[in-house]
């Protein structure tokens, strides 16, 4: 009887047991007090309580709490919440109210396109069969655009390729040149080295005839020197 949950328990199941109460004493016949009891069973976290009286109970007590103020606070909650359901219940049908205009509106709205809709039939049918030439002459468009792509595209390929040749061959030709330039040049230096050589050969001999055309001069003048006093003579 101590713990929360079966305290309340008692309260709302006496509160219940005195409306009930009273109100078959109020309807029922009168029977014989000495053999009418009310029983009363609350079970709550594996303990029990039996309550039992008359039906004429009007007030009881338990743990100083007096449960025909429980049961009149609990009839005003009840009112309260009554009148707060009442009160959304108003709201909502304000709401619903409201929504409904707003759907009567769009119904209305639908009717008037729906006849609008009706009536521009003609005009609807020539936009759609334009509209359908319109897309066809698209979908040629696009095809022949996606032809024209298409051979761009191999075109652009076939370029690639030949571009990518070119750029070997071009190396290839580099490497080559280069080669040639390497090769040229080893010649030249040998060409180089050759004339050095030979050029070195003609001045030595060149200087090998000097000396030799000039002990010639010499000798030639010597002999002239002795040859012409005797001549002299």
């Amino acid at each position: 009887m101590k713990t929360p949950t079966l305290f309340m328990l008692l309260l709302l199941s006496l509160s219940l047991f005195l409306g009930i109460a009273t109100a078959e004493a109020e309807s029922a016949e009168p029977v014989d007090e000495s053999q009418a009891e009310v029983v009363v069973i609350i079970s709550a976290d594996n303990m029990t309580t039996h309550i039992i009286g008359r039906p004429d109970i009007d007030t009881l007590i338990v743990d100083g709490y007096d449960l025909s103020e429980f049961k009149s606070a609990l009839i005003k909650r009840v009112n309260r919440y009554h009148r707060s359901l009442l009160c959304l219940i108003m709201n909502a049908y304000e709401d619903i109210y409201t929504l409904a205009e707003a759907l009567n509106m769009t119904l209305a709205k639908v009717t008037n396109n729906t006849y609008l809709i009706l009536s521009n039939r003609r005009d609807i049918v020539l936009v759609a069969v334009a509209l359908n030439k319109t897309m066809h002459r698209i979908d040629e468009l696009n095809s022949t655009l996606s032809s024209a792509i298409d051979r761009l595209t191999e075109e652009n390929a076939y370029q690639w390729k030949a571009i990518s040749i070119i750029r070997s061959q071009s190396e290839s030709d580099k490497a080559e040149l280069a080669s040639r330039i390497a090769e040229l040049e080893r010649e030249l230096e040998l060409a180089k080295e050759e004339y050095e050589r030979k050029l070195s050969e003609q001045e030595q001999k060149h200087r090998t005839m000097m000396a030799q055309l000039g002990m010639a001069t010499l000798c030639a003048m010597a002999l002239m020197a002795v040859l012409i006093p005797k001549i002299s003579k």
